[in-house]
């Protein structure tokens, strides 16, 4: 089976092959970090951790590289304030300090996501002797030219300007913001060079005066440092297409004179009760405070049950049901490691061997995953049939476990190790064991009510009290 991803840059679906055999070279654009990710930021990290995840099950090493933008990020492109100054002015703190904390907070975020985390993870104030070779050598080749200090990339000098958003050339001149650049050539003309006004809290030597880098160059630098161009996969969410990937483009091939990445993939956006995130909405959550409400296991599982090129609506009951889906899949493990019966067959193997093979096409199809996740329900419906019919044995059993876990290694939503509980709760659930074996209901129905009031709810089975966390 050939994987199959919808390439940007193409408009197609097209079979995706590492250009050095089974090693994949992907680069994806990570946060800015003056802030805590946002629940839309968490969509876009989990589709491409799911991807990598993907290639591995399917026999690639995958190298990841992944920056942290801690200087440059305007916002409001090429004219306004950094973020992180922003951030640090109103915290009373250094930008580095804010860059800091944040860079903390986002692997703190994507840990409990079970995101994993890239191979490298270059910052961009600890690469800008890069970046000030990769400008200089953009106005060698006649594709930049400097201004006061600053300099700015020449989009005329680059015919294929626009060729990953397909812009019309309306659109792409909105969102140069024409009004406020007069010291430029062109109205499409970027920044990738700003020189440092006085009092500015960033600054760097470079043959231009003293400045800071434009966000742009920043991703271009990192990613042929460490991939080489062209390198196989560039990734990141559907708001970064322009102007950020175009950019990123032109400055590669005008820097190299070759192709900069051989696939672009973005992620769609993630709606909160049917609307775009909006603080001022009163719906902007970030990464944290749903996996606080919904645990990180839900919250992982909402997030990735959709095909990542479909805008998906967070909403409580969505979230609330991709707990109970998590549940259910735990129910399933535990309700296996139960299982002592010796009558085998080959119905569980086969079952095992279909699903996993419909799973597989599925995801072949682009990362088709909610397809992909139906041929797992529909073989766990199967499966627990012949488990109450009683035609499973141990080894059946320790088969399906084995399928899930290789399953788990690409959606990572399932625990496989027995959790132990505080041994107060486990002397209760004892208690009540034993109240009930001396069919003392009363006492043990009381237990029942206390443990569930502590998060633990019972299950009682031919095997013994099964608990689960409510």
């Amino acid at each position: 089976m050939v994987l199959k991803l919808f390439n940007t840059l193409t408009r197609k679906k097209q079979p995706f092959q590492p250009a050095d055999g089974k090693r994949v070279r992907m680069y994806v654009c990570g946060p800015t970090v003056y802030n805590y990710i946002h629940i839309g930021n968490a969509r876009t990290f989990l589709t491409f951790d799911v991807l990598k995840r993907y290639l591995r099950y399917k026999g690639h090493e995958v190298l990841h590289v992944q920056n942290i933008t801690d200087v440059g990020h305007l916002t409001e492109d090429d004219l306004a304030e950094d973020k992180l100054i922003r951030k640090a002015k109103e915290e009373n703190v250094s930008p580095l300090q804010i860059a800091g904390h944040y860079t903390e907070a986002y692997f703190r975020d994507i840990e409990r996501l079970r995101i994993e985390r890239a191979a490298v993870n270059p910052k961009a104030t600890e690469h800008i002797d890069g970046m000030v070779r990769a400008i200089e050598e953009l106005i060698r080749r006649g594709h930049a030219y400097e201004v006061n200090g600053s300099v700015y990339f020449d989009v005329g000098s680059y015919p294929e300007y626009g060729k990953l958003s397909r812009l019309p050339q309306e659109q792409l001149l909105a969102g140069a913001r024409v009004e406020a650049r007069e010291e430029k050539r062109a109205p499409m003309d970027f920044a990738l060079w700003k020189r440092a006004e006085a009092g500015h809290a960033m600054r760097w030597p470079s043959p231009w005066g003293e400045g800071y880098p434009g966000w742009h160059i920043e991703c271009s630098v990192m990613s042929a440092q460490y991939l080489g161009v062209p390198f196989d996969l560039h990734g990141g969410g559907k708001d970064l297409i322009f102007p950020h990937h175009e950019n990123e483009i032109a400055q590669a091939e005008g820097q190299f004179g070759k192709e900069f990445a051989r696939f672009w993939l973005h992620s769609e956006f993630l709606l909160v009760n049917g609307e775009k995130m909006s603080k001022s909405k009163g719906n902007f959550f970030t990464a944290k405070e749903v996996m606080d409400r919904f645990t990180p296991e839900a919250t992982r599982f909402f997030l990735i049950s959709a095909h990542y090129r479909t805008e998906l609506n967070l909403t409580d009951e969505g979230l609330a049901a991709a707990r109970n889906t998590v549940e259910r899949l735990q129910e399933f493990i535990v309700r296996l490691r139960s299982v002592k019966g010796t009558k085998q067959g080959s119905e569980m193997m086969k079952l095992i061997a279909s699903a996993e093979k419909g799973f597989a096409e599925e995801m072949d199809d682009d990362l088709n995953i909610s397809a992909a996740l139906s041929h797992v329900f529909d073989f766990m419906r199967e499966a627990n049939a012949l488990i109450q019919a009683g035609e499973v044995s141990e080894e059946d059993a320790s088969a399906v476990l084995d399928f899930l876990k290789r399953l788990d290694s690409v959606l990572c939503v399932m625990r496989f190790e027995s959790e132990q509980l505080p041994a107060e709760l486990q002397a209760l659930i004892d208690e009540r064991e034993a109240s009930r074996k001396r069919k003392d209901f009363s006492a043990a129905d009381q237990l029942r009510e206390e443990l569930r009031k502590r998060g633990i709810i019972l299950d009682d089975t031919p095997q013994g009290p099964r608990w689960k966390r409510g």
